[in-house]
């Protein structure tokens, strides 16, 4: 998958395009212009002038169809570009970024232009302006029973820095590992001014379980993965990490299998079943918003209720219809065609779907004797009650697994009313006491066996 670009926009309404590693060494000079100037060229769909002042990596992962559809998504989302109304320049991690505040006809919306040595854009953001500050912590989170140690999971290339959250005055703990959704995620999946994984680090903490979270391969080496990106599968982006995950805790903690535990979010949690196939001996595993059915088709009921949430405009239309003809393509997929990304779903290798394809995580999951904590948000609009009861149709009949949802919920597992729409993930908020409490009660039950 092509990450550090466009990660599935319906997923985290949030643009995220390539970054180079250049540290910044020449004095800037004009980049606000420069910024300026590249949201318009592609704002007027002006890719001749846009891709001219991108760096290497940004030329190869944003082609045109792709600068295209996501700035439709945005004016979708968020009306047409208005006026600029705040523009600052800041040093973030070795890299020039401007910032850019802009009045679209229906929300705020800042665009980071992320520049490198050679004043090459190496990097494009956009996404609704946060409007409110953070809340105080929920009452779940008791900072002074745990401590956190940075550690690092994986050898060789794919060393990945991460937080091990260990509870006070406790000599033996369970632990829990978690495994991100999709695109490129740091340990606490951060979107936004939320950070679920945090979280349930510090709440499952608070109570005594330990948790160790860790930022994902493709948040942390993007240009390998790029290089990798006609060869990458689920088991690079997601599954090879987690079993790291596993081995540091019984290389270089007292711990045991018995006493670890599993939880896969979004796409993460798609991968538990063939997480749990290579450590079967774990605790047990917890699929939170995981989905039954293909990617592909979750894809598509997205944009549709995205669009949906306004009326469907013409170009909305054309956009569905040209996203059907690149899903149809996934099922052309074999050693014998060769499909160009570019007609494929985002822009995703054929590698990548051909693996999901041949990937059944319900046939996978059955095969678990462990026990299986199952959790599913009802107002979640990327993964729906249809794949809480795809699980639990599949599965419930076996005594090993639990079920819950949760009606007020969204895919964040997130309180909130009404219709769940992208906007609400940018809303300051924290996971649900409830799924807190659920996954101690579910853990400490287990452990007491």
């Amino acid at each position: 998958m092509k990450i550090c670009r466009l990660t599935f926009v319906f997923t985290i309404l949030s643009l995220i395009f390539s970054c180079s590693k250049k540290p910044v060494e020449t004095e800037t000079k004009d980049l606000q212009k420069f910024a300026i100037e590249l949201v318009e060229f592609v704002d007027a769909g002006d890719y001749e002038n846009a891709s001219a002042m991108f760096d290497s990596a940004m030329t190869e992962v944003f082609h045109e169809e792709m600068m295209n559809q996501s700035w439709q998504v945005i004016e979708a989302k968020f009306g047409e570009i208005g006026e600029l109304i705040e523009s600052r320049t800041e040093s973030v991690d070795g890299y020039d970024i401007v910032f850019l505040i802009y009045n679209f006809t229906k929300s705020k919306v800042e665009v980071k232009v992320v520049f490198d040595s050679e004043q090459k854009v190496a990097g494009f953001f956009a996404y609704p302006l946060e409007v409110s500050a953070i809340k105080p912590l929920p009452a779940y989170i008791d900072t002074s029973a745990f401590t956190e140690k940075l550690i690092e999971i994986g050898e060789g290339e794919w060393v990945l820095p991460g937080t091990y959250t260990i509870p006070k005055n406790t000599e033996k703990f369970p632990v829990v590992i978690l495994v991100h959704g999709s695109g490129p995620n740091d340990r606490n999946e951060t979107m936004g001014p939320n950070k679920p994984f945090r979280d349930i680090a510090w709440g499952l903490a608070s109570a005594g379980i330990g948790v160790l979270r860790y930022d994902k391969r493709t948040y942390i080496y993007p240009e390998k993965v790029i290089e990798m990106y006609d060869e990458l599968t689920l088991e690079d982006e997601t599954i090879d990490d987690a079993l790291s995950a596993v081995g540091y805790l019984l290389k270089n903690t007292w711990i045991d299998s018995s006493s670890i535990y599993i939880a896969g979010h979004s796409l993460g949690a798609m991968a538990i079943p063939a997480i749990a196939s290579r450590v079967p001996n774990l605790g047990g595993f917890i699929i939170m918003a995981g989905n039954t059915r293909k990617l592909e088709e979750l894809t598509l009921e997205q944009v549709n209720y995205i669009f949906g949430l306004d009326s469907f405009t013409k170009e909305e239309s054309l956009y569905i219809d040209t996203l059907k003809a690149k899903i149809a393509n996934i099922k052309m997929v074999s050693e014998d065609t060769v499909i160009s990304p570019e007609d494929l779903p985002f822009g995703v290798s054929q590698v990548y779907w051909a693996y999901l394809e041949n990937y059944d995580q319900l046939a996978e999951a059955g095969k678990i004797k462990k026990p299986v904590l199952v959790i599913q948000g009802e107002r979640d609009y990327q993964v729906t009650m249809v794949d809480f009861a795809g699980w639990k149709s599949k599965l419930g009949h076996l005594g090993n697994f639990s079920f819950k949802s949760y009606p007020y919920l969204n895919h964040l597992f997130m309180e909130g009313e009404g219709r769940s729409t992208p906007e609400e993930y940018m809303i300051p908020n924290y996971v649900s006491g409830e799924v807190i409490s659920d996954i101690i009660d579910w853990i400490k039950t287990i452990e007491q066996k």
